[in-house]
């Protein structure tokens, strides 16, 4: 009896192993793609600014450009990324491609824009995604004075008859219910 029970603890150890090596060694199988190297600068001429991208991948230990490739250059906004260019920026056969930048993108209040820099769903290349900054948007100074009290500002700044007229209701509605709670206890009490 105990010789079956330790057979049996064996070969439910020794196929869960097995199952676990299958799974780990189908990860490296499946995974083909290869990591890539990405060098990118900024270009400034005073009539337009580019973002010059230029994709490699890891061959024959030589750095080799990936041609067809699609880069997508974004600007990092509040809720999302806004995509900048063409909707397909294609490297050539040297792996190189340039993307121009719009000039009245409003950036922080130095200035400076949040740029993203994504390749995804390649066949042969992971996904990578760069961040970098640049200082190539419209400075925006945020003025505190323009925050007035309205309906569409935040709680912060409501208007003050419609605070009084919330916080009485309020009140009134809880002094109602516990005035029918004390009522209801002097009922209890009788």
């Amino acid at each position: 009896m105990k010789n079956s029970i330790a057979i049996m603890l064996q070969y439910n150890l020794i196929s869960k192993l097995i199952i676990l090596i299958i799974m780990l060694s189908s990860l490296t199988v499946f995974s083909q793609k290869k990591p890539a190297e990405i060098h990118y600068k900024f270009l400034d001429d005073q009539a337009d600014k580019r973002v010059a991208i230029q994709v490699f991948q890891q061959g024959d230990s030589v750095l080799k450009p990936v041609e067809e490739l699609d880069v997508s250059l974004y600007v990092e906004r509040l809720f999302s990324y806004l995509p900048v260019g063409d909707r397909f920026n294609t490297t050539d056969e040297k792996g190189y491609v340039e993307i121009h930048m719009p000039s009245d993108l409003p950036g922080d209040s130095k200035g400076i824009l949040k740029l993203i820099i994504k390749i995804e769903d390649a066949e042969t290349i992971r996904d990578t995604l760069i961040h970098t900054e640049v200082k190539w948007g419209i400075p925006v100074i945020y003025d505190v004075s323009e925050e007035k009290r309205s309906l569409w500002a935040a709680r912060a700044n409501a208007p003050l008859s419609l605070l009084l007229l919330v916080n009485s209701l309020l009140l009134a509605v809880w002094g109602i219910i516990i005035y029918i709670c004390y009522e209801m206890y002097l009922i209890k009490k009788e």
